[in-house]
């Protein structure tokens, strides 16, 4: 079924990635999906953390809704726009993370193998059961797919405004592209403590 789905264009792209990001890379990630355990492990703490801040954005909203006041109330209040703030700040921080997805070929081979290493020592100690160094590459693209998706969804919500459901989904997808931004800066900041890590080596040598 898997192999199916990956036959077909624009699911394949997103199939791939997604499975990927969800197995840390592992190298069975183009064969197999990755089940719902492996789904829920990734994404639980932040699914709780997009539901809890939509809530709190939406909270007059949902009260609204059982007071008969929703559809008004959606039409005039800050938080039934969430489509016009996602196509005002999300389009500029896709071209960041495009910019920095050009420093997965920019990696040294050394690094590379380390992270390879480190990974199958987490296997054999059994805090992973599956993953490569390729999850570094997943880390990377899972975002930015995430932010076009919703950018995507940006426009449908600016063109349906009366939608609730779709104004909920939104924020939820606004929150969720926040936190895979800041997954891409914790991963530039691993990237960047390595490098510097190796240049103090390099001087303590030459300087021996």
């Amino acid at each position: 079924m898997f192999q199916r789905l990956l036959r077909v264009p624009i699911l394949k792209t997103v199939l791939r990635i997604a499975n990927a990001y969800f197995l840390r890379g592992d190298f069975a990630s183009n064969k197999r999906f990755s089940g719902f355990r492996a789904i829920v492990r990734a994404l639980w703490v932040q699914v709780l953390i997009c539901v809890t801040l939509s809530c709190i954005v939406n909270w007059d909203y949902l009260r609204a809704r059982y007071d008969g006041g929703a559809a008004t109330f959606v039409k005039e209040s800050f938080s039934a726009k969430p489509g016009e703030l996602i196509l005002t700040v999300l389009p500029s921080l896709l071209g960041f993370g495009i910019g920095v997805y050009a420093l997965v070929f920019a990696l040294t081979a050394k690094l590379v193998s380390e992270l390879g290493a480190r990974i199958e020592d987490e296997k054999k100690r059994g805090k992973l059961s599956f993953g490569s160094a390729l999850a570094l590459n997943a880390d990377l693209a899972y975002p930015l797919l995430v932010l076009a998706l919703t950018i995507g969804l940006g426009v449908v919500q600016r063109a349906i405004p009366d939608s609730g459901a779709l104004m909920l989904a939104s924020w939820m997808m606004f929150w969720y592209s926040l936190i895979m931004l800041i997954e891409i800066i914790g991963v530039l900041f691993g990237l960047g403590e390595n490098s510097l890590l190796d240049k103090m080596l390099e001087c303590e040598d030459e300087s021996t």
